[in-house]
């Protein structure tokens, strides 16, 4: 579980806050006695369970589109940091251009670019679905 849900708890609070939901249900219609024609509660219990399909649907695209946007807020905090960082080293670089300091910059650089254009591509995935 950790491995799977480490980068995102709300969508397993979402799963679990489900299941509970669900564990209610059947407790409750254990509980209770059943009140008219076994055709009645029979139709009942399907357009119920039916309306809780639909229920956790809606649940986990709203859990989709939540994820969706922390990714994309991340990923605008990301690309701003890497403006900021590329402009800041552009002025150094004017300076001096043989710094150990700046040829390290730059690679971190380097490596930001990569891990930016490799999230927007399975963004990009992601979203094509």
């Amino acid at each position: 579980l950790q491995g799977k849900y480490h980068g995102n708890p709300m969508h397993i609070a979402v799963i679990i806050s489900n299941c509970l939901r669900e564990e209610r249900r059947i407790l409750a219609a254990a509980s209770m006695p059943v009140q008219g024609p076994l055709e009645k509660s029979l139709q009942s219990s399907v357009v119920s369970e039916r309306q809780r399909n639909v229920e956790h649907k809606v649940s986990a695209i709203k859990n989709s589109a939540q994820m969706t946007d922390q990714d994309v807020k991340y990923l605008e905090d990301l690309q701003e940091e890497f403006d900021f960082r590329y402009k800041t080293i552009q002025s150094l670089e004017q300076n001096d251009k043989n710094s150990a300091l700046i040829k390290q910059e730059m690679l971190a650089l380097q490596a930001m670019l990569n891990t930016l254009d490799y999230k927007r591509k399975v963004s990009d995935n992601v979203l094509s679905f």
